[in-house]
């Protein structure tokens, strides 16, 4: 079996720059046996082809999807969604918005990572009915 890294590229030439550098680093901290889909998130299409990619290598290679990748995906998307909500809060400080509350696009965020864990056939994680 190859001890290879891959690198799949979807998106502008920044995001081919930032490919090598990842590719650099996999290698220099010893990632074998590994894909690493770069992606962008600017058009349908590049969302669509992220996660065709990503159900690609997921049936390539379901040996790497196992419970220990779940909680690792599972902590990243609530970091991310923390994250998220502090950018939010920093837009909130001065008080809410009559047209459109900062609960409702909480709730528009965790429906984006539930929807973007189904099409890549992973449960979803957050309860838009909190």
């Amino acid at each position: 079996m190859s001890k290879k890294t891959k690198v799949i590229t979807l998106g502008c030439r920044l995001n081919a720059y930032e490919s090598e550098v990842m590719l650099g680093h996999a290698k220099d901290s010893g990632l074998e046996n590994s894909v690493i889909i770069n992606t962008c998130a600017v058009t349908r299409e590049a969302v669509r082809n992220s996660h065709h990619a990503i159900r690609r290598a997921k049936k390539e290679n379901p040996e790497w999807f196992d419970s220990e990748f779940e909680e690792l995906i599972d902590s990243a998307c609530r970091k991310a969604y923390e994250a998220e909500c502090g950018i939010l809060d920093w837009i909130f400080e001065q008080g809410e918005l009559s047209f459109l509350p900062k609960e409702t696009i909480r709730h528009f965020i965790k429906n984006r990572f539930n929807n973007s864990l189904e099409k890549i056939g992973m449960k979803q994680i957050f309860n838009v009915n909190e």
